[in-house]
């Protein structure tokens, strides 16, 4: 758990985000909707919007009080850490950063995993921007292109596929190889089949 918090500090120091500027008294909002006759700010949509007094601006369904924003684009309320038509808002207290709820992709499980902003996937424990990993829903762990489920665990240490039994992994020396299912050298043949 403290591993997933420090990666949720993480990502939040990499990619903070302020909500944008509730309405002033200079704009006089909020106005009400001819449609609807709701009270509505700038971004306000029929049916999904509603006026927040305290905030001072338009806020969809799930909206949490200077926690949570408007994306019209997305037309929901989202967390830290949206990305336009990737992300949706996770309100679960095992994903909250700080108190603010953060934004999940397709593949998120609650308490392992977060969305990372600049790969655009969801993130486990050890994810690496760097070595292009994903997490994988179904493990339940980060994993690599050579990741095969049951069979291989993402290693941090030097950022390739470990297997999960057989062989013993030494970093730099030996990774997962899918076609053998086992950790081998890093380089080694298949023999051919006749």
């Amino acid at each position: 758990m403290k591993r997933l918090a420090g990666l949720l500090l993480f990502l939040a120091a990499c990619h903070a985000e302020s909500p944008p500027p509730a309405a002033t008294g200079a704009e006089s909002y909020p106005k009400r909707c001819s449609s609807c006759a709701l009270e509505a700010g700038p971004l306000h949509a029929c049916g999904i919007t509603r006026w927040c007094p305290n905030c001072r601006r338009d806020a969809a369904s799930g909206h949490r009080c200077e926690r949570t924003t408007y994306c019209k684009t997305c037309r929901a309320e989202t967390g830290k850490g949206h990305v336009c038509g990737k992300t949706t808002l996770c309100l679960s207290p095992l994903c909250m950063l700080n108190g603010w709820p953060v934004d999940r992709g397709p593949n998120h499980v609650c308490g392992k995993s977060v969305f990372c902003p600049d790969c655009k996937v969801d993130a486990g424990l050890d994810h690496s921007c760097r070595a292009k990993t994903w997490f994988c829903p179904r493990c339940e762990v980060e994993a690599s292109e050579a990741h095969r489920c049951d069979l291989s665990r993402f290693c941090s240490a030097c950022s390739s596929e470990r297997a999960v039994r057989g062989s013993p992994h030494l970093c730099g020396r030996t990774r997962f190889c899918p076609e053998c299912g086992d950790d081998r050298p890093l380089v080694h043949a298949h023999a051919k089949g006749s």
